[in-house]
């Protein structure tokens, strides 16, 4: 879990990272929908880092994700990691 601001970011064992507002503790939407900014990978959130502007999601599978948090889109991802990344 990630306090940044407003929001709360946390992962699931099921892959899922998900933005709350950090004062009401509700799921923020984006066009009506629950933001799951990692659903592309059901592997369990071992490890979250935040900017201003990023979310990294690392998983029990070695991989990081960085996501842009303005769009929650998808930027880039890294493979490399042998197992868990347990710490960014």
């Amino acid at each position: 879990m990630i306090l940044s601001g407003t929001e709360i970011y946390v992962g699931d064992d099921k892959g899922m990272a998900y933005v709350l507002n950090a004062e009401t503790l509700e799921p923020i939407s984006a066009d009506g929908k629950l933001i799951e900014v990692n659903s592309e990978y059901k592997k369990p959130i071992t490890s979250l880092a935040a900017s201003p502007s990023m979310l990294a999601i690392g998983s029990k599978d070695g991989l990081i994700t960085i996501y842009d948090l303005a769009t929650r889109t998808k930027k880039a991802y890294f493979k490399g990691h042998n197992s868990v990344v347990s710490h960014m």
